[in-house]
Parts: C-alpha cells; structure tokens; sequence
C-alpha cells in the first residue's frame, strides 16, 4: 500500500510566502500571450447576424458585418491587452484593463457600458464581460471568451450575446496569425 505524501507545513509556508512576493501581476505575465497580427478566417467562423440583429442593427450593416475581413492587431502586457480592429468599413481601438475591475467605458454602438475583463482560473483564456443598455432600454450582456489554439496560430473567439429577456446566441470566431 502506497501512503499519500503530504506536503509538510514549511513547504505551505514556502508557496504562500512566494505567491503573495510574485504577486497577481507576475502571475497575469505568466498567461497566453495574444500578441500579433490575427486576419478572420469567415469561412470557419459563424455569422454574426443573427447577434446584430438582435443588437438593433440594421439588414445592410449586418450584411457589411458578415462580409467584411477584419484585421485585429493584439499587443499584451502584464496590465491591459489592446485589440486594434479595422476592416473596409471600421476602424476601432479598445483597450482591456486585465486589473479584473469593472470599469465604465463608451462604445459608438452601445454608449456606456460596464466591462470587467479577467483570465480564466486555468490562465488560458481571456474572458470579457460588458453589460450594457441598448437605445430601446433593454439590458444586454456580451460575454468574449478568447483562447489560442493549433500552437498559438489560431485565436478562438467563443461570443455569447444575452438580451434581457431572451436565450443567448452564441458565435465562434477564428481567427488566424499572420506571418
């Protein structure tokens, strides 16, 4: 019969005393890195119109939406994560503070909204939430869950999309690593 070894109170000590000296920003160092130049593979991803729709956009700009490449261009640092999205017909900048705070911000779609952006308990993933109040006045809720797959050469965006009093609808995205 095998005995369990289990770990003496020094060595508890030992990783308690190293985890609060690392502290939470060595720790966000030591996740995924999404840096780099990511190209929407359209052919792989779903269509976002259904989402939009349900946003209060209207037939042409989701057509526009579904059909356009967008570019993202990712730069990662122990504090924030900054998306440089531009496509034929936009051309946006967001910054994600990865403080795990929630903070106030304002879209050009939405207006004001609520987005806390913090990395999954296995540091693998990205997540994003924003809450936010459509010009209608409903409340809705978009969920970004961004993790790297194929070796870091595929980025894949899991959307789930909630409008107050409705089911969720849920997109994948791919994108792809330019070289």
């Amino acid at each position: 019969m095998r005995s369990m070894m289990v770990p003496s109170r020094t060595f508890i000590l030992l990783v308690a005393v190293w985890m609060s000296a690392v502290g939470p920003r060595a720790l966000a160092e030591a996740a995924v890195d999404f840096s780099g130049v990511w190209v929407l593979d359209k052919a792989a991803s779903d269509s976002v119109d259904a989402m939009l729709k349900s946003q209060g956009l209207s037939y042409v700009e989701r057509l526009a939406a579904d059909n356009v490449v967008v570019t993202q261009t990712i730069t990662q640092d122990a504090d924030k994560v900054t998306i440089h999205a531009t496509s034929a017909v936009s051309d946006t900048l967001e910054i994600l503070d990865l403080s795990e705070k929630e903070q106030q911000k304002v879209s050009d779609r939405f207006g004001p909204a609520l987005v806390r952006t913090y990395w999954s308990d296995d540091r693998t993933s990205l997540i994003t939430e924003s809450k936010m109040t459509l010009e209608n006045g409903r409340k809705g809720l978009m969920v970004i869950r961004r993790r790297l797959i194929d070796n870091g050469q595929t980025m894949r965006q899991d959307l789930e999309w909630t409008l107050e009093g409705e089911k969720p609808i849920k997109i994948k995205r791919i994108l792809r690593k330019k070289k």
